[in-house]
Protein backbone atom coordinates (compact mmCIF):
# COMPACT_ATOMS: atom_id res chain seq x y z
CA UNK A 1 0.00 0.00 0.00
CA UNK A 2 1.20 3.26 -0.51
CA UNK A 3 0.47 4.85 2.70
CA UNK A 4 3.12 2.16 4.05
CA UNK A 5 5.68 2.65 1.27
CA UNK A 6 5.67 6.55 2.57
CA UNK A 7 5.71 5.75 6.10
CA UNK A 8 8.89 3.19 5.48
CA UNK A 9 10.33 6.54 3.47
CA UNK A 10 9.67 8.26 6.53
CA UNK A 11 11.19 6.09 9.03
CA UNK A 12 14.37 6.89 7.39
CA UNK A 13 14.46 10.41 6.84
CA UNK A 14 13.13 10.88 10.85
CA UNK A 15 16.68 9.58 11.89
CA UNK A 16 17.63 13.01 10.92
CA UNK A 17 15.74 14.83 13.12
CA UNK A 18 16.16 14.88 17.63
CA UNK A 19 15.26 12.05 18.64
CA UNK A 20 14.55 11.19 22.47
CA UNK A 21 17.19 9.76 24.75
CA UNK A 22 16.01 6.88 27.08
CA UNK A 23 15.18 8.26 30.51
CA UNK A 24 16.70 6.63 33.96
CA UNK A 25 13.28 5.85 35.75
CA UNK A 26 12.47 7.77 38.54
CA UNK A 27 10.76 6.01 41.23
CA UNK A 28 8.42 10.24 41.56
CA UNK A 29 9.35 10.77 37.75
CA UNK A 30 5.58 11.12 37.26
CA UNK A 31 2.50 13.70 37.50
CA UNK A 32 1.47 14.40 41.54
CA UNK A 33 -1.47 13.57 42.56
CA UNK A 34 -2.95 11.82 39.27
CA UNK A 35 -3.33 7.95 38.56
CA UNK A 36 -4.70 6.17 35.41
CA UNK A 37 -6.99 3.51 35.78
CA UNK A 38 -8.47 0.62 33.72
CA UNK A 39 -10.98 -1.25 34.37
CA UNK A 40 -12.53 -4.13 34.03
CA UNK A 41 -16.34 -3.49 32.99
CA UNK A 42 -17.04 -1.15 30.00
CA UNK A 43 -17.46 2.42 31.89
CA UNK A 44 -21.33 2.91 31.81
CA UNK A 45 -21.79 -0.58 33.70
CA UNK A 46 -23.40 -0.64 36.94
CA UNK A 47 -19.93 -2.26 38.39
CA UNK A 48 -18.30 0.51 36.72
CA UNK A 49 -20.14 3.50 37.82
CA UNK A 50 -20.44 2.12 41.57
CA UNK A 51 -16.86 2.19 41.58
CA UNK A 52 -16.33 5.24 40.42
CA UNK A 53 -19.06 6.25 43.25
CA UNK A 54 -16.88 4.84 46.20
CA UNK A 55 -13.57 5.89 44.93
CA UNK A 56 -15.00 9.76 45.13
CA UNK A 57 -16.37 9.35 48.19
CA UNK A 58 -14.20 6.63 50.12
CA UNK A 59 -11.08 7.90 48.57
CA UNK A 60 -11.41 11.48 47.10
CA UNK A 61 -10.80 10.60 43.49
CA UNK A 62 -11.99 12.88 40.74
CA UNK A 63 -12.56 11.91 37.30
CA UNK A 64 -10.48 14.24 35.11
CA UNK A 65 -11.04 12.01 31.60
CA UNK A 66 -12.14 8.89 30.24
CA UNK A 67 -10.98 7.06 26.84
CA UNK A 68 -14.20 4.93 26.29
CA UNK A 69 -12.63 2.96 23.45
CA UNK A 70 -9.72 1.16 25.87
CA UNK A 71 -11.99 1.43 28.76
CA UNK A 72 -9.43 3.53 30.46
CA UNK A 73 -9.18 6.76 33.01
CA UNK A 74 -7.65 9.37 34.43
CA UNK A 75 -8.01 10.52 37.98
CA UNK A 76 -6.80 13.21 40.20
CA UNK A 77 -5.94 12.20 43.51
CA UNK A 78 -6.71 13.24 46.96
CA UNK A 79 -3.39 13.72 47.62
CA UNK A 80 -0.37 14.86 46.04
CA UNK A 81 2.79 13.18 47.86
CA UNK A 82 4.13 10.61 45.65
CA UNK A 83 4.19 7.99 48.60
CA UNK A 84 0.35 8.24 49.31
CA UNK A 85 0.31 8.02 45.51
CA UNK A 86 1.81 4.95 45.71
CA UNK A 87 -0.23 3.40 48.25
CA UNK A 88 -3.25 4.47 46.56
CA UNK A 89 -2.12 2.58 43.23
CA UNK A 90 -1.48 -0.28 45.77
CA UNK A 91 -5.12 -0.22 46.98
CA UNK A 92 -6.40 0.24 43.42
CA UNK A 93 -4.72 -2.79 42.52
CA UNK A 94 -6.53 -4.55 45.11
CA UNK A 95 -10.15 -3.56 43.60
CA UNK A 96 -12.15 -6.31 41.95
CA UNK A 97 -13.66 -4.00 39.12
CA UNK A 98 -9.65 -2.49 38.44
CA UNK A 99 -7.64 -4.52 35.53
CA UNK A 100 -4.73 -2.26 36.62
CA UNK A 101 -3.81 0.98 37.92
CA UNK A 102 -0.64 3.43 37.70
CA UNK A 103 1.03 6.40 37.97
CA UNK A 104 0.48 9.40 34.99
CA UNK A 105 4.15 9.04 33.91
CA UNK A 106 6.49 12.45 32.19
CA UNK A 107 7.66 11.72 28.79
CA UNK A 108 10.09 13.88 27.51
CA UNK A 109 11.53 15.44 23.80
CA UNK A 110 15.48 15.48 24.44
CA UNK A 111 17.83 17.46 22.03
CA UNK A 112 19.78 15.28 19.75
CA UNK A 113 23.31 13.71 21.33
CA UNK A 114 26.41 14.89 20.26
CA UNK A 115 27.88 13.01 17.17
CA UNK A 116 31.69 11.89 17.08
CA UNK A 117 34.27 13.75 15.94
CA UNK A 118 35.73 12.32 12.64
CA UNK A 119 38.52 12.99 10.87
CA UNK A 120 38.77 14.76 7.50
CA UNK A 121 40.22 11.67 6.10
CA UNK A 122 37.43 9.66 7.35
CA UNK A 123 34.50 11.56 6.17
CA UNK A 124 35.83 11.69 2.56
CA UNK A 125 36.19 8.40 2.65
CA UNK A 126 32.68 8.02 3.94
CA UNK A 127 31.61 10.82 1.31
CA UNK A 128 32.44 8.16 -1.47
CA UNK A 129 30.03 6.22 -0.95
CA UNK A 130 27.11 8.92 -1.40
CA UNK A 131 25.62 10.05 -5.04
CA UNK A 132 23.56 12.52 -5.94
CA UNK A 133 20.09 13.07 -5.08
CA UNK A 134 17.13 15.56 -5.51
CA UNK A 135 16.42 15.24 -2.04
CA UNK A 136 17.41 18.27 -0.35
CA UNK A 137 17.90 17.15 3.59
CA UNK A 138 20.37 14.64 2.97
CA UNK A 139 23.34 13.22 1.06
CA UNK A 140 22.49 9.41 1.55
CA UNK A 141 21.55 7.58 -1.64
CA UNK A 142 17.58 6.83 -0.18
CA UNK A 143 16.45 6.90 -3.75
CA UNK A 144 13.51 9.53 -3.10
CA UNK A 145 12.40 10.47 -6.45
CA UNK A 146 10.83 7.47 -7.38
CA UNK A 147 8.59 7.69 -4.48
CA UNK A 148 7.08 11.12 -5.09
CA UNK A 149 5.91 10.05 -8.42
CA UNK A 150 4.49 7.12 -7.33
CA UNK A 151 2.77 9.30 -4.17
CA UNK A 152 0.71 11.56 -7.59
CA UNK A 153 -1.17 14.53 -5.38
CA UNK A 154 -4.42 13.27 -7.35
CA UNK A 155 -4.05 10.33 -5.14
CA UNK A 156 -5.66 10.26 -1.27
CA UNK A 157 -3.15 11.76 0.31
CA UNK A 158 -2.32 9.99 3.52
CA UNK A 159 -2.30 11.55 6.69
CA UNK A 160 0.15 11.67 8.98
CA UNK A 161 -0.01 12.93 13.14
CA UNK A 162 2.92 14.83 14.17
CA UNK A 163 2.85 13.76 17.91
CA UNK A 164 4.95 16.22 19.99
CA UNK A 165 5.28 19.72 20.75
CA UNK A 166 3.20 21.24 18.14
CA UNK A 167 3.74 22.75 14.69
CA UNK A 168 4.48 25.87 13.18
CA UNK A 169 1.42 25.63 10.72
CA UNK A 170 1.79 29.53 9.42
CA UNK A 171 5.22 28.59 8.03
CA UNK A 172 5.65 29.60 4.71
CA UNK A 173 6.56 26.08 4.09
CA UNK A 174 3.42 24.68 5.20
CA UNK A 175 1.05 27.56 3.76
CA UNK A 176 2.92 26.79 0.39
CA UNK A 177 2.55 23.20 0.20
CA UNK A 178 -0.93 23.02 2.19
CA UNK A 179 0.62 20.63 3.83
CA UNK A 180 -1.48 20.67 7.15
CA UNK A 181 -4.38 18.57 7.85
CA UNK A 182 -7.60 20.25 7.88
CA UNK A 183 -10.88 18.66 9.29
CA UNK A 184 -13.19 18.24 6.75
CA UNK A 185 -16.52 17.45 8.97
CA UNK A 186 -16.07 20.31 11.24
CA UNK A 187 -16.92 23.95 11.19
CA UNK A 188 -14.31 26.81 11.91
CA UNK A 189 -15.33 29.13 14.61
CA UNK A 190 -18.89 28.11 15.39
CA UNK A 191 -18.26 26.60 18.88
CA UNK A 192 -19.92 23.62 18.22
CA UNK A 193 -18.25 20.12 17.90
CA UNK A 194 -19.77 19.91 14.39
CA UNK A 195 -18.32 16.39 14.23
CA UNK A 196 -19.32 14.62 17.29
CA UNK A 197 -15.49 13.75 18.54
CA UNK A 198 -15.60 15.36 22.21
CA UNK A 199 -13.35 18.94 20.45
CA UNK A 200 -14.81 21.96 19.49
CA UNK A 201 -13.14 23.29 16.75
CA UNK A 202 -10.32 21.30 16.12
CA UNK A 203 -10.00 21.99 12.35
CA UNK A 204 -6.04 21.45 12.60
CA UNK A 205 -5.63 18.78 15.28
CA UNK A 206 -5.60 19.69 19.02
CA UNK A 207 -3.18 20.96 21.79
CA UNK A 208 -3.92 18.93 24.83
CA UNK A 209 -1.57 20.83 26.83
CA UNK A 210 -3.98 24.18 26.70
CA UNK A 211 -6.81 21.61 25.86
CA UNK A 212 -7.75 24.14 22.70
CA UNK A 213 -7.86 24.17 19.10
CA UNK A 214 -4.38 25.81 18.86
CA UNK A 215 -1.93 22.93 18.27
CA UNK A 216 0.91 25.53 18.21
CA UNK A 217 4.66 25.00 18.24
CA UNK A 218 6.11 26.99 21.26
CA UNK A 219 9.39 24.89 21.28
CA UNK A 220 10.30 24.07 17.95
CA UNK A 221 10.92 20.53 18.00
CA UNK A 222 8.00 19.70 16.62
CA UNK A 223 8.11 21.93 13.62
CA UNK A 224 11.60 20.38 12.90
CA UNK A 225 9.89 16.73 12.63
CA UNK A 226 7.33 17.87 10.52
CA UNK A 227 9.32 19.78 8.36
CA UNK A 228 11.49 16.63 8.03
CA UNK A 229 8.10 14.30 7.44
CA UNK A 230 7.10 17.20 4.57
CA UNK A 231 10.55 17.02 3.15
CA UNK A 232 10.02 13.14 2.24
CA UNK A 233 7.23 13.82 -0.17
CA UNK A 234 8.48 17.12 -1.68
CA UNK A 235 11.60 19.62 -1.89
CA UNK A 236 10.85 21.83 1.04
CA UNK A 237 13.95 23.70 -0.17
CA UNK A 238 12.25 25.02 -3.11
CA UNK A 239 10.72 28.52 -3.75
CA UNK A 240 7.81 28.41 -3.61
CA UNK A 241 7.22 24.63 -2.74
CA UNK A 242 5.30 22.45 -4.44
CA UNK A 243 1.84 21.03 -3.31
CA UNK A 244 2.61 18.23 -0.39
CA UNK A 245 1.48 14.61 -1.39
CA UNK A 246 0.73 14.44 2.38
CA UNK A 247 -1.10 15.62 4.96
CA UNK A 248 0.46 16.67 8.56
CA UNK A 249 -2.02 16.54 11.65
CA UNK A 250 -0.50 18.35 14.54
CA UNK A 251 -1.02 17.20 18.07
CA UNK A 252 0.64 18.84 20.70
CA UNK A 253 1.07 17.38 23.87
CA UNK A 254 4.58 18.47 24.99
CA UNK A 255 4.89 22.12 26.51
CA UNK A 256 7.63 24.64 25.63
CA UNK A 257 10.35 22.73 27.70
CA UNK A 258 9.35 19.25 25.93
CA UNK A 259 7.79 17.74 28.78
CA UNK A 260 4.44 15.65 28.63
CA UNK A 261 2.49 13.28 30.37
CA UNK A 262 1.75 9.73 29.25
CA UNK A 263 -1.99 10.52 29.51
CA UNK A 264 -1.65 13.51 26.89
CA UNK A 265 0.21 10.95 24.75
CA UNK A 266 -2.65 9.11 24.91
CA UNK A 267 -5.03 11.15 24.37
CA UNK A 268 -3.06 11.97 21.07
CA UNK A 269 -2.53 9.12 19.82
CA UNK A 270 -6.50 7.96 20.66
CA UNK A 271 -7.42 11.35 18.48
CA UNK A 272 -4.96 10.58 15.84
CA UNK A 273 -5.68 6.98 15.65
CA UNK A 274 -10.06 8.13 15.59
CA UNK A 275 -9.50 10.53 12.86
CA UNK A 276 -8.25 9.48 10.26
CA UNK A 277 -4.33 9.52 10.69
CA UNK A 278 -2.63 6.72 8.92
CA UNK A 279 1.06 7.27 9.88
CA UNK A 280 1.55 8.19 13.82
CA UNK A 281 5.06 10.00 14.15
CA UNK A 282 6.65 10.00 18.22
CA UNK A 283 10.19 11.17 18.35
CA UNK A 284 9.63 11.14 22.37
CA UNK A 285 10.29 8.93 25.21
CA UNK A 286 11.31 8.43 28.91
CA UNK A 287 9.87 6.81 32.16
CA UNK A 288 9.00 3.64 33.16
CA UNK A 289 6.80 1.04 31.32
CA UNK A 290 3.12 2.00 30.67
CA UNK A 291 0.89 -0.71 30.52
CA UNK A 292 -1.71 2.18 29.81
CA UNK A 293 0.42 3.67 26.66
CA UNK A 294 0.62 0.16 25.47
CA UNK A 295 -3.10 -0.04 25.63
CA UNK A 296 -3.21 3.02 23.61
CA UNK A 297 -0.54 1.51 21.05
CA UNK A 298 -2.55 -1.50 21.10
CA UNK A 299 -6.00 0.45 20.05
CA UNK A 300 -4.02 2.21 17.30
CA UNK A 301 -3.13 -0.96 15.88
CA UNK A 302 -6.31 -1.98 15.91
CA UNK A 303 -6.80 1.22 13.80
CA UNK A 304 -4.74 -0.59 11.40
CA UNK A 305 -2.19 2.42 11.49
CA UNK A 306 1.74 3.02 11.23
CA UNK A 307 3.70 4.07 14.53
CA UNK A 308 6.86 5.20 14.25
CA UNK A 309 8.89 5.91 17.20
CA UNK A 310 12.54 7.06 17.78
CA UNK A 311 15.04 4.74 19.24
CA UNK A 312 16.83 7.15 21.12
CA UNK A 313 19.80 9.37 21.24
CA UNK A 314 21.68 7.88 24.70
CA UNK A 315 23.98 5.29 22.83
CA UNK A 316 22.42 2.55 24.02
CA UNK A 317 21.61 -1.14 23.34
CA UNK A 318 17.74 -1.36 23.53
CA UNK A 319 17.77 -4.88 23.35
CA UNK A 320 19.03 -4.48 27.21
CA UNK A 321 18.02 -1.53 28.36
CA UNK A 322 14.44 -0.37 26.74
CA UNK A 323 13.44 3.10 26.03
CA UNK A 324 9.83 3.33 25.66
CA UNK A 325 7.86 3.85 23.76
CA UNK A 326 10.20 2.42 20.70
CA UNK A 327 10.99 -0.63 22.74
CA UNK A 328 6.92 -1.72 22.85
CA UNK A 329 6.59 -5.20 20.86
CA UNK A 330 4.11 -4.82 17.88
CA UNK A 331 3.97 -5.67 14.41
CA UNK A 332 3.01 -1.97 13.32
CA UNK A 333 5.71 -0.12 15.73
CA UNK A 334 9.27 0.76 13.66
CA UNK A 335 11.85 2.15 15.76
CA UNK A 336 14.03 4.19 14.05
CA UNK A 337 17.87 5.13 14.64
CA UNK A 338 19.74 8.02 13.70
CA UNK A 339 22.14 8.23 10.87
CA UNK A 340 24.71 10.72 9.40
CA UNK A 341 24.38 12.23 5.69
CA UNK A 342 26.84 9.62 4.78
CA UNK A 343 24.09 6.99 5.66
CA UNK A 344 25.82 5.21 8.99
CA UNK A 345 24.18 5.33 12.15
CA UNK A 346 25.26 8.25 14.56
CA UNK A 347 27.22 7.87 17.30
CA UNK A 348 24.74 8.73 19.70
CA UNK A 349 21.96 6.82 18.50
CA UNK A 350 20.60 4.11 20.22
CA UNK A 351 20.90 0.25 18.58
CA UNK A 352 19.74 -2.78 18.85
CA UNK A 353 19.44 -6.05 16.44
CA UNK A 354 15.99 -7.21 17.59
CA UNK A 355 14.02 -3.39 18.79
CA UNK A 356 15.43 -0.95 16.42
CA UNK A 357 13.80 -1.78 12.85
CA UNK A 358 15.73 1.15 10.48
Amino acid sequence: MRWLTLSILMTAVLALTSMVQAQVSQSEDFVPGEVIVKMKNHPRSEESQQFFGKVSTQKGMVLKRSWAGINMHKFSAKSKAPKDVKNLIEELKQDPEVEYAEPNYYVRRLSVGEPEVLSEAQIEAMSTTVSASAFSQTGAPIDIDPTWVALSPANTKPVVAIIDTGVDYNHRVFVESQAIWRNPTEISGNGIDDDGNGYIDDIRGWNFVANNNAPWDDDGHGTHVAGIVLGATVNIAANPVALSKIKIMPLKFLGAGGTGTTSDAIEAIYYAANNGAKVLNNSWGGGSYSQSLVDAIAFSYAKKVVFVAASGNAGNNNDSAPTYPSSYSFDHLMAVAATYDWDLMAGFSNYGANSVHI
